[in-house]
This record gives structure tokens, sequence and C-alpha cells, in this order.
């Protein structure tokens, strides 16, 4: 097991329960047979958050400050060493906010094709 992934759907079916809560997630595994395997982070990045590129007006701007802003191109500087934002975004987080999307067939187990093109993306060089 390389990785487990919650996929959150944010659109989910409504169940007709009322001792539990309605079920809004799935699990996902990365798997590998060896433990030298193929896995390409900058394939699967994620856009950093808008504050995370503006850096902490408070803090960040205090005279004296050991941080500077941290735009893309530019170091920020965090406990004596230097941080520098990937250009390409940030490393994918373990859940996966995914909308489900419609099914023509009478099936009730499907995915959205944006699950498995992740893992694929992420899993081969191609």
């Amino acid at each position: 097991l390389r990785s487990d992934i919650i996929w959150h759907k944010p659109n989910v079916m409504p169940e007709s329960v009322r001792d539990r809560p309605t079920k809004a997630h799935e699990y996902l595994f990365l798997l590998s047979k060896s433990k030298r395997y193929y896995y390409d982070a900058d394939a699967i990045r994620e856009p950093f958050a808008e504050s995370t590129l503006r850096g902490n007006p408070t803090r960040d701007r205090k005279p004296g400050s050991a941080f500077v802003d941290a735009t893309p191109g530019r170091a920020k500087q965090s406990g004596g060493k230097v941080v520098m934002p990937h250009p390409n975004g940030r490393n994918a987080r373990t859940v996966w906010t995914v909308t489900t999307t419609p099914f023509p067939g009478a099936h009730f187990a499907v995915f959205p094709e944006k699950l498995p093109e992740t893992c694929i993306k992420a899993a081969t060089p191609e």
C-alpha cells in the first residue's frame, strides 16, 4: 500500500438512513507490487491556495520578519532554511474532492473518469 486516498463526494446521493450519517466518501488505494515503483508527483499537483501565495500579512509584513512573500519564484525563509514554493503547485493531498457524474446505464457503482485518470497520470510516465 503506497497511499490510501479518500474520495470526497460533495454531491452524494441521499440515503434513507436514520441511524448513521450519510456516507459521502469512498476509498482508493494506490498499490505497488515492488518497493521500486514509478510516481509522478508533478502530473497531479494541485494549485496553491491564494492565501499561501500571498503569505500571512500580519506575520510576513512585520519589520525584521524572517519571512518574505511566498509568491511563485520567491523564497520563503522558515526556521533558518529557505523554502521555495514549487512552480507547478502543491503536492497532491490524500483527500480528493471529485463530484460524481451521471451515467446512462443501470449501474450503482459508477465513478467519475477523473479518478482513474488521476491515478494513471501519477503512476505512468506517458
